[in-house]
């Protein structure tokens, strides 16, 4: 029997979650379990004195992002991230994954140093794989990445799109590519139309935006956060299927009317820039429902009649 998504998506929730950094995770668990992609109820929620306990254990306060993970399915995260091996509160009590992490990057040649106090194994794999957090780099820190015979590396500027992108990988019903230099984009077949997510690893400082990325027509989400972009390209109209645009944590001070040619974009995530202003461009994307606006110097006044003329759209302005 098909299920309507309100209900499904209230499977994804319980009173104590915040679901302020997955919210977005839990959307499209909702998408993917109307599909039968993934199970809606095989999630077992954490207590707050469950949480409190592992971070006695490890002597440091958990980012917000992995307290809002545990306290929504820290006993059991079920199928949503498939088999990729994503270490739940139960483990994180049973062993201490930070001595084995740090003698893997040792054996490597590498200097585990990041590997110090602050540190939180968020998963491994038999591959020899491993993949952390630092406690101490935010609310929702970059994740690092340890490939087995490859150097260690930032993999995401940020947890929450981590496990959106396993969550992708699980469900394996649209081609998602993690990009972790240009060269790399280079080398995808040109043009690719089987590509629909990009997603760029941290580290990687782009001026603008690559030109190769506007090749990728049936792109449905593009995801730069943390690139250090100081302008967009007037040529993202040349994306009209995008659904989902992330441009977190960059130096954007204006946004170019191009953005406003996107009429299926959906989310726009422009969070901590240095815009002052943004309705100009917004009120002329027809299909925007969610907005995160936190961390810009916008005024009260702007925020107000954002809401006032576009009462269908979410406006996240408050920092998380």
């Amino acid at each position: 029997m098909t299920r309507s998504p309100a209900p499904v998506l209230a499977q994804f929730r319980t009173e104590r979650d915040v679901t302020m950094y997955l919210d977005r995770i839990h959307r499209r668990l909702a998408e993917l379990a109307e599909l039968g992609c993934v199970e809606a109820d095989d999630q077992v929620p954490c207590t707050e004195e469950e949480v409190a306990a592992l971070e006695q254990k490890l002597g440091f306060h958990l980012p917000r992002v992995v307290r809002e993970l545990y306290l929504w399915g820290g006993n059991e995260l079920g199928g949503m991230f498939g088999r990729m091996d994503v270490l739940d509160l139960k483990q994180q009590m049973k062993w201490d994954y930070r001595s084995g992490a740090r003698e893997t990057i040792a054996e490597a040649g590498e200097e585990p140093a990041l590997l110090d106090a602050p540190a939180l194994v968020v998963q491994t794999d038999c591959d020899g794989q491993i993949s952390f957090v630092r406690a101490d780099q935010g609310d929702d820190p970059p994740v690092y990445t340890h490939p087995d015979n490859e150097p260690t590396f930032c993999s995401c500027e940020r947890l929450s799109d981590y496990l959106a992108l396993m969550v992708e990988q699980c469900a394996d019903i649209e081609r998602i590519e993690l990009v972790r230099s240009v060269e790399k984009l280079d080398c995808l077949a040109v043009p690719d139309h089987e590509v629909f997510h990009l997603l760029f690893a941290g580290g990687l400082d782009f001026g603008t935006v690559p030109d190769r990325v506007f090749d990728f027509k049936e792109l449905s989400s593009l995801k730069l956060v943390g690139k250090r972009l100081l302008e967009l390209s007037p040529r993202l109209g040349e994306l009209p299927f995008l659904k989902r645009l992330d441009l977190a944590r960059n130096s954007h001070t204006s946004l170019p009317m191009a953005l406003a040619e996107l009429n299926e974009l959906e989310e726009l995530d422009l969070a901590d820039n240095q815009l002052s202003t943004v309705i100009g461009v917004l009120r002329n994307l027809p299909a925007l429902r969610r907005c995160w606006l936190a961390g810009n110097p916008l005024a009260e006044a702007e925020l107000n009649e954002l809401r006032r003329e576009l009462p269908r759209v979410e406006f996240m302005a408050e920092q998380r």
